[in-house]
C-alpha cells in the first residue's frame, strides 16, 4: 500500500494550472487519487501538510488571516469535497475549504 501511494504522488507530481498559478506537489493529484492515497496515515499526513502549506501560501499572498482547523478536520473536509468531486483537483478542495474558513471567520467576532 506505501508504494501505491508513492507511485500516485510521483504521478501526482506533475503541474497542473490554476487560473494564475502552477500548482505542483500533492495539490495537482486529482480528488479520486487524494482519496486513494489518504486511505493510509502517512498519506493522509501528506495530503493535510501540503493543505496547510497551500493556505499559508494564500495568507502570505493575500495579506490573508485563513486559520486552518486542526488535521482531522481539514481531512474529513477534504475526503468529503472529494468524494463529491473526484475528478476535480485536490487544490479545488483547499479553495473551498478557504473560501468556507473566510466566511465563516468573518461571522466570528
Amino acid at each position: 500500500m506505501r508504494y501505491l501511494a508513492y507511485a500516485l504522488l510521483a504521478i501526482a507530481g506533475s503541474s497542473a494550472f490554476a487560473a494564475d498559478a502552477v500548482i505542483a506537489g500533492a495539490g495537482s493529484a486529482s480528488c479520486g487519487q487524494a482519496l486513494e492515497i489518504s486511505k493510509n496515515s502517512s498519506g493522509k499526513l501528506q495530503i493535510t501538510q501540503w493543505v496547510y502549506g497551500y493556505v499559508s501560501a494564500y495568507n502570505r499572498r493575500s495579506s490573508g488571516d485563513i486559520k486552518p482547523p486542526d488535521a482531522d478536520a481539514v481531512a474529513a473536509y477534504v475526503v468529503r469535497y472529494c468524494t463529491d468531486n473526484p475528478l476535480a483537483f485536490l487544490y479545488t478542495s483547499v479553495d473551498a475549504l478557504i473560501a468556507d474558513l473566510e466566511r465563516s471567520q468573518k461571522n466570528t467576532p
